[in-house]
């Protein structure tokens, strides 16, 4: 697997595995390195993502003629999380996202899937941590949850009597339901979720200004034109039976919508006390596998030390890019172009990716990766 980075004024290749400059001898190198330059991700600051999107997707269609297309949208989230998004700014982005993928996937002749991950809620406040002997910390990919770790003996006591908490659960409840031990061993002593509207600033939380915050929705819209899912966890399954049937498929991710959005129907999206969303949700509909068998959970232990040399160094949580990914089908042609950063190529894992790599808005390239 290699990459090619393009930061508009340098570009290189790497090899995946290692993340160190490799050799550009393969047959697409020229043609891919063009469309990196050609192509500069415009930044999570608004919404010219969607335009990149599908001005990509139409070079690798040109290129690859994929069974399978893959396109993750999060601008409409994205936009609105950090400042208000007006009413016409909101519409004019969930307009061009609508007819961009009905005019691709008619042109093209795919089946089409739509999966919105609902729309985000004020933000009402953070929840500070308190005074405990264990580590209270989150992570980037959730403002919602929270978890302690190396907890001491009165903590859990301490942890119930907080307020504006809508869960507390420990690793002794949670474990039991997984039997992936990546999962389990990762999971923080006590897990937190925040009330509607609030987010965690404790350690390794984004702790930028909010305007609007995630929330777990029961369920999500999906528009489907090859049977309807009675599950989020289901979407897999209905687009690899399509595959098979010889059908061409595009999903499109849109973040920060909801049924009153598009014409979709409401699909149940909650497994015990968890419902899917950032990258779990993407997870999901990649593989068909629950949270429970992903590598990570909800919050995991960012100052744990990591086996060196570090393998996959450009993928999500440095771990090999999924092998039971519907793009890691053998017997099609899948490509994916995203702007959800590294959840792109680590859990689509196509034969061809694009995406942006930012962080916390700061835009540091493109990278395009052939598998």
């Amino acid at each position: 697997m290699k990459a090619i980075i393009d930061v508009r004024e340098w570009q290189t290749t790497v090899d995946m595995l290692t993340g160190y400059p490799c050799g550009t001898d393969f047959p697409e190198y020229n043609a891919l390195s063009a469309l990196a330059a050609k192509y500069p991700y415009p930044g999570d600051k608004g919404t010219a993502g969607i335009k990149w999107v599908y001005d990509m997707a139409r070079e690798f269609q040109y290129l690859r003629d994929p069974d399978f297309m893959c396109l993750t949208l999060p601008q409409i989230a994205i936009a609105g999380k950090h400042r208000p998004m007006s009413d016409s700014d909101r519409t004019a982005c969930l307009g061009e996202i609508t007819e961009s993928t009905a005019s691709f996937a008619a042109k093209y002749g795919y089946r089409t899937v739509i999966v919105g991950t609902g729309v985000p809620i004020p933000h009402r406040g953070f929840i500070n941590p308190i005074e405990i002997d264990g580590l209270f910390q989150s992570n980037s990919w959730t403002n919602i949850y929270a978890g302690v770790f190396h907890a001491g003996k009165d903590d859990l006591e301490k942890v119930r009597a907080m307020e504006h908490l809508s869960l507390v659960l420990t690793k002794d409840e949670i474990a039991p339901y997984s039997r992936n031990a990546r999962f389990t061993e990762q999971l923080p002593d006590i897990l937190v979720r925040a009330e509607r509207g609030m987010s965690f600033k404790v350690f390794s939380s984004n702790n930028s200004p909010l305007y609007s915050v995630e929330q777990e929705n029961d369920y999500l819209p999906v528009y489907s034109e090859i049977g309807t899912p009675d599950h989020i966890e289901s979407v897999n399954g209905l687009m690899n039976a399509a595959l098979d049937r010889g059908e061409k498929v595009l999903l499109a991710v849109v973040e920060g919508v909801d049924e009153n959005d598009f014409e979709s129907v409401s699909v149940p999206n909650r497994r015990d006390w968890y419902a899917y969303a950032g990258n779990w949700l993407y997870y999901t509909l990649g593989t068909g596998k629950t949270l429970y068998d992903f590598y990570r959970p909800p919050v995991y232990e960012m100052g744990r030390v990591s086996d060196f040399p570090v393998r996959y160094p450009f993928s999500l949580a440095s771990v090999e890019p999924c092998a039971d990914a519907i793009g890691a089908r053998k017997d099609k042609r899948t490509v994916c172009v995203g702007s959800r950063s590294i959840t792109s190529h680590s859990l689509f894992n196509c034969d061809l990716t694009a995406e942006c790599f930012v962080r916390s808005l700061v835009n540091m390239g493109t990278m395009i990766i052939l598998r």
